[in-house]
């Protein structure tokens, strides 16, 4: 469910940056779309580092929904999985 997500927010990002530096490149005349794919080429690192946390967390909010939708966290629950104390086993 991270990479649908992730695609989805950097896909954002590239429409908004785009729309955003339009005017500049009309006034600069640089019509062609080499440099274009060039830029957003070398800012896909850039990119990254600012949109995983949210993906990240819209990713696990998606999931606890599903998971609430789908009574998933009562069979956890079921299943002796303690959803308090993750890290200490069984309660």
């Amino acid at each position: 469910m991270f990479v649908p997500i992730l695609a989805s927010f950097d896909l954002l990002y590239i429409v908004i940056d785009l729309f955003d530096r339009l005017d500049i490149r009309l006034r600069h005349h640089q019509s062609s779309v080499g440099p274009a794919t060039r830029y957003f080429v070398f800012k896909i690192p850039l990119m990254l580092t600012q949109i995983t946390p949210p993906a990240v967390i819209t990713a696990a909010l998606l999931a606890f929904g599903l998971l609430g939708r789908r009574n998933g966290i009562v069979a956890l629950r079921a299943g002796a999985v303690s959803l308090g104390n993750a890290g200490n086993g069984p309660s």
